[in-house]
């Protein structure tokens, strides 16, 4: 080969070389800026993230607030006033109250809704069905006087008559008594 042709070769391999050199530092570069980009979004969907689960916190917030709201309207709309004084007194308001709450998942059992039962209350095995809220929560109440004109408010006596359910259910319904009680809501 003449010195002509390898002069001509090297400069065709540099020039080779050189081309190559540059599409690697253009894919390089491509490459961070992609990766930029990338993190960027990536940076994005986290901050819409934070703002999606705060927006969640606030409508569980509001949720529990308005379910407050409405067991607390069904508790006053269904409260009877014509029964001695034993059953007018805060305590016994706060046992009617409490055992609702926990006997139907704070208003909204099943056999609450469909069958205005207000404390899981049996007529033999089945459970018992009522024509209005108002029927259930006078045979609650009906069962519960006759509970404290027996225990007091022994709590513990009443709960175990009630439901047999064990010392965790009297931990919870305490809970809820004493709330109630004291004139708030869970």
């Amino acid at each position: 080969m003449t010195n002509k042709k390898r002069t001509i070769l090297k400069c065709a391999m540099i020039g080779v070389g050189a081309a190559l050199g540059v599409i690697v530092l253009s894919l390089q570069i491509s490459i961070q800026l992609y990766q930029g980009e990338l993190k960027l979004s990536i940076n994005e969907l986290k901050n819409d993230l934070d703002v999606a689960q705060n927006d969640i916190y606030i409508l569980s917030n509001d949720i529990k607030s308005m379910q407050e709201d409405s067991l607390r309207t069904t508790l006053d709309s269904v409260q009877e006033t014509d029964y001695q004084d034993l059953t007018s007194t805060r305590e016994f308001e706060a046992l009617v109250n409490a055992t609702f709450r926990i006997e139907t998942g704070h208003g909204t059992s099943s056999l609450w809704l469909n069958s205005n039962n207000a404390g899981g209350i049996k007529c033999g095995v089945e459970y018992c069905e009522y024509q209005t809220p108002q029927d259930g929560m006078n045979d609650l109440r009906t069962l519960l006087q006759s509970y404290v004109e027996r225990f007091g408010y022994d709590l513990k006596a009443i709960r175990d008559l009630y439901c047999q359910c064990g010392y965790g259910d009297l931990e919870t319904f305490t809970e809820i008594y004493n709330n109630e009680l004291g004139g708030g809501y869970e």
